[in-house]
């Protein structure tokens, strides 16, 4: 039995020939393992190069950006100014036209009394008369 078990126990033996279909199968998983690696290769020199365009625009549209929230900044500091400016010409005119109702209660006052004072000679006038007066001759 044990030349039985030693039997059974050995390997066969490998055959070490070489034909085409192994040189072709050896060439096609080199061939498959070099294309894999110069695509990978390729691809990351273009996603590098992409990379760096991207980083480019993005650069350049945050200066664009930057440039326009200036402009918005001046442009919104401008409407602030004219808020002031329209608030201040808006409590000029308050001030203005209370300073007109004043004039006018005033030359409505005036006119009162000139009216009073022009009754007051009309009396006067009419109480003197021209006989009263009598002219003199200075000699």
């Amino acid at each position: 039995m044990s030349n039985e078990a030693s039997a059974a126990m050995n390997l066969p033996p490998i055959d070490k020939k070489m034909n085409i279909n192994t040189i072709i199968m050896v060439a096609g998983f080199a061939l498959t393992f070099m294309m894999t690696i110069g695509g990978m290769v390729w691809t990351s020199s273009q996603l590098a190069g992409q990379i760096s365009s991207n980083t480019k625009m993005i650069m350049d549209y945050r200066a664009t950006t930057d440039s326009r929230i200036a402009a918005i900044e001046a442009d919104t500091r401008q409407i602030d100014n004219l808020a002031y400016r329209i608030n201040a010409a808006e409590g000029a005119n308050i001030a203005v036209s209370k300073s007109l109702e004043d004039l006018k209660a005033a030359v409505s006052e005036q006119s009162g009394d000139l009216k009073l004072v022009r009754e007051i000679l009309q009396r006067l006038d009419r109480q003197s008369s021209p006989t009263s007066f009598s002219p003199t001759v200075l000699r």
